[in-house]
């Protein structure tokens, strides 16, 4: 998930939530109860994170609002469909990010360094929210690389998983930076290996790689939803302005439970969005097998959802190798 780096472990303490919607007919019954199996073996076998997912997956699995964004419900505008938006209209590009504070620079430095190694000349920039106090430390070494600053207005929503999450959906932000044709969002937390230019030409208006977590921690990957570390976006105000009218009239779309702006994201574009193929948004501790996705292709981008390199490559470490080593770095 996480432009901002997403911390693995989730530690809230409370695991509430709100009683689900009440399935309707058999076939709703039956998942219902086979979901709360899951739910009673996770809570044996791995404790309260485990229960704490498994809550999560009922909650938002019952409710038919959560299984997309239906445009006889919701009809969405448009700027582009197909392959008109893949035609230039300002002629420029970006990949932009954002910090939740200095302490996240050292993974910044990271992205910085591994574009600049793997796509020289594409412009970097930095979402930063307008009226928010800076760190002279971070704006002195933006200046220093040249790396632009995108002021946005302030969106966040509490979230109940984990709190930092709320602050995430800045990203719908970056739909009203109309003077980019194309923006790819990265999380801080990832390691750029490859070439990122054939994603500026593709034919649709958003794409994302699936989400790849490992069933228990430990089986896997499975694929389902998206991930919000890598979003390849066509910025559009008007569509900007429907997702912040939809958040505001149906708050349960925040995800207050889930992943926050990573499930809007999936819900909003479900039936309108590219899936990538994993190359693009590897989850390093998932999706990696040596210097090679489990499709056997050579990976674009690394997302570090655990392992995150706030020192520099540390041997061992899965993804590590595609890391700047510190002396290449200043």
């Amino acid at each position: 998930m996480s432009l901002l780096a997403k911390p693995a472990p989730l530690s809230r303490s409370s695991c509430w939530l709100p009683a689900p919607a009440r399935p309707r007919g058999v076939l709703g019954t039956a998942l219902a109860l086979l979901l709360l199996c899951f739910t009673l073996l996770a809570a044996v076998r791995c404790g309260g994170k485990a229960l704490r997912h498994a809550v999560r997956a009922l909650y938002y699995t019952t409710d038919p609002l959560f299984l997309g964004r239906d445009d006889g419900r919701f009809p969405s505008p448009s700027c582009c469909r197909g392959a008109e938006c893949a035609q230039e209209r300002t002629g420029r590009v970006a990949v932009l990010t954002y910090l939740q504070g200095e302490a996240y620079l050292p993974l910044l430095q990271q992205l910085e360094c591994t574009l600049r190694r793997s796509n020289p000349g594409l412009e970097l920039g930095v979402m930063l929210v307008r009226g928010e106090q800076q760190s002279p430390t971070v704006l002195s070494w933006l200046d220093r690389k040249r790396i632009s600053r995108v002021q946005v207005e302030p969106l966040s929503y509490t979230n109940h998983f984990d709190a930092r999450y709320g602050s995430n959906f800045m990203k719908v932000r970056a739909l009203g930076l109309t003077q980019y044709d194309a923006i790819i969002l990265l999380d801080s937390d990832v390691a750029v290996a490859g070439d990122l230019s054939p994603l500026f030409s593709l034919p649709t208006e958003f794409a994302a790689v699936w989400d790849q977590p490992k069933v228990l921690g430990r089986f896997g990957p499975h694929l389902q939803g998206i991930n919000g570390g890598m979003l390849l976006l066509r910025p559009c105000k008007a569509v900007m302005r429907h997702m912040l009218a939809v958040l505001e009239a149906q708050p349960k779309l925040r995800f207050s439970h889930g992943a926050a702006e990573q499930d809007f994201f999936h819900w909003y574009f479900k039936y309108t969005g590219m899936r990538l193929p994993l190359e693009y948004n590897t989850m390093a501790s998932d999706s990696l097998a040596g210097n090679r996705t489990l499709g056997g292709r050579d990976p674009v981008v690394v997302h570090f959802t655990r392992n995150k390199p706030f020192h520099g490559p540390q041997p061992g470490r899965p993804g590590h190798q595609f890391l700047c080593r510190l002396e290449e770095m200043d």
